[in-house]
């Protein structure tokens, strides 16, 4: 499933509404869409299993400082997502 957000707080909505067909969500954002769709998943009536569902980024911000800080440098961030993305697949 693909949704484009329309305002600020949407991928806090899409994620307290998602349903639980999916095994991932891959978030294309910068750091915010990460905290957003995170604290989605929290304030769903059944967060704690909501939080179990694996989420990734792949980093379309200016800096980048979550994945940079999760990954390593941005020298090797691409070599690194790309590897990642061909894991879930």
């Amino acid at each position: 499933m693909r949704t484009d957000t329309e305002y600020r707080g949407h991928m806090t909505s899409i994620a307290k509404d998602l349903d639980f067909k999916y095994d991932a969500i891959v978030v294309l954002s910068g750091d915010g869409g990460v905290h957003e769709v995170i604290n989605g998943l929290a304030q769903r009536p059944d967060g704690r299993k909501a939080l179990t569902i694996p989420v990734t980024q792949i980093p379309t911000g200016s800096a980048n400082a979550l994945c940079v800080n999760l990954v390593g440098p941005k020298v090797l961030l691409w070599r690194r997502n790309c590897s990642a993305i061909l894991t879930l697949t």
